[in-house]
């Protein structure tokens, strides 16, 4: 892996963020994004929801006079954004340290579950069937893959 990367802004789609922190971690060791003050909180909780065990400084407007460093895990910097009033302004700049980051190693019975199993799971807590089509939307699973597995469970009740 390389030592480190600049990375300018992140996607906007919540899919598509929920898997560049994943990504980035497996590339670099020390990663420097930029990002708006509409979507820093967003970024925050994905890096603190994906990524286990970074370190992180988040920047508002270097070299201005109001400047603001946070530093810390990402949960701590997350709970500082949501406390100030003014975290929309500003821009930011965002280090993440992932020299800690232990990702999980890959295996191939992670790929067996399928998207059914993993529907039914999430009712058996009590969820109705589309509480956890949107809860595995949520974890950044395909609409479109969520709903046919959806349509083959009601399919499969009904012929029961």
């Amino acid at each position: 892996a390389r030592e480190f990367a600049f990375y300018g802004f992140l996607p906007r789609e919540k899919k598509d963020l929920r898997e560049k922190p994943i990504q980035i971690a497996e590339g670099v060791k020390v990663a420097i994004l930029h990002e708006s003050p509409y979507r820093i909180i967003d970024l925050t909780r994905m890096v603190a929801e994906t990524l286990p065990g970074p370190e992180m400084t988040v920047c508002c407007d270097l070299t201005k006079m109001h400047e603001k460093t946070l530093r810390g895990k990402p949960e701590e910097v997350l709970k500082a954004l949501e406390a100030n009033e003014k975290t929309e302004k500003g821009e930011y700049c965002v280090v993440l340290d992932l020299h800690q980051t232990q990702m999980p190693e890959k295996t191939e019975t992670m790929g067996e579950e399928t998207l059914e199993s993993r529907l039914i799971e999430a009712m058996k807590t009590g969820a109705t069937l589309r509480e956890a089509q949107e809860k595995l939307a949520g974890q950044g699973v395909k609409k479109n893959a969520v709903k046919q597995a959806a349509l083959t469970l009601k399919r499969l009740m009904q012929d029961a």
